[in-house]
């Protein structure tokens, strides 16, 4: 009960001295550019979007921003349709397909999964900040080539196996350990990619998955751990993970200049920083940076 009013408590804080992005943010198109931004959002975290976006659209602008809302207020559309230009918004239920679990974030995998079809797509997460020029995210794009945000195991792709004995020892029955454990005994699994990376900010390259990969994977998945453990929270970002895994060329980018933000990090060098929520509000350090881009804008 504590944790949870402690967490209401930190981002009532947060969004109180933020307000200034709501006047601030103008983001805009490019309708020459050769991606889309998607983004699922809730009506918690408008601010955070918002500096989300405008943060990495400073250096590089999309032909369209997406958010797959959550159950988004009317005014808090009206919010972000005053600061994006031309932003879309759809509604979540839209984006269920009968053969993936629901919620978790499997809906914005699912309008990703659509519109790589036609178009470049990144996922960005409203706890992202972009500090510097993400010059590999730029390279990434322009190449048609998928990216990912790396974690502190996830420094380079592995086989299903690798990737099962990586994590054996752990005890958390969170379902990432509990599916990467289950790889082992996968099908082709000495072959097979994986990347223990984060969906959190990844790109996805045009035309290079379909449905088709995502139903057959989770799939695979909920037969080896179970329908009600593979519905949990995370369930997506494995998915995600191997997608991007198996994905030719995809790239990792950098942790030491892509990391999530821990206290005591050294921030000199870090071009996108990703607020987690394990640490998000510690040390004041999320709301002293996104006070310092409001003040640039």
């Amino acid at each position: 009960m504590f944790y949870k009013f402690k967490k209401k408590l930190n981002l009532w804080y947060f969004n109180s001295f933020t307000m200034g992005i709501r006047e601030k943010a103008h983001v805009t198109l490019d309708k020459e550019a050769n991606f889309a931004i998607a983004t699922m959002l809730c009506n918690t975290d408008i601010n955070m979007y918002l500096l989300s976006v405008a943060s990495f659209c400073r250096f590089i602008k999309p032909s369209r921003i997406v958010v797959v809302s959550d159950r988004l207020s009317e005014e808090n559309c009206n919010i972000l349709r005053k600061c994006v230009e031309g932003i879309e918004i759809v509604p979540v239920e839209e984006y269920r397909e009968p053969s993936l679990p629901v919620g978790g974030c499997w809906e914005r995998l699912t309008y990703i999964t659509q519109q790589v079809e036609d178009i470049y797509t990144v996922q960005l997460d409203a706890d992202i900040l972009t500090l510097q020029q993400p010059d590999e995210v730029i390279n990434a794009i322009n190449s048609n080539t998928s990216f990912s945000l790396t974690t502190k195991l996830g420094f380079e792709k592995m086989s299903f196996v690798n990737a099962s004995y990586l994590i054996w020892e752990r005890q958390n029955k969170h379902v990432q350990n509990e599916a990467e454990k289950s790889f082992k005994d996968c099908a082709n699994a000495e072959n097979r990619k994986y990347l223990r990376a984060c969906a959190g900010f990844a790109g996805y390259a045009k035309k290079s998955y379909l449905i088709d990969t995502v139903i057959d994977f989770s799939s695979e998945i909920e037969e080896k751990i179970g329908r009600e453990k593979w519905s949990e929270w995370g369930s997506e970002q494995v998915t995600s993970n191997y997608i991007i895994a198996n994905t030719p060329d995809s790239v990792i980018l950098p942790y030491e200049t892509y990391p999530f933000y821990e206290p005591g990090i050294d921030e000199s060098d870090i071009k996108v920083l990703h607020f987690i929520g394990t640490h998000r509000f510690k040390k004041g350090r999320y709301l002293s940076l996104a006070r310092k881009f409001i003040d640039s804008l």
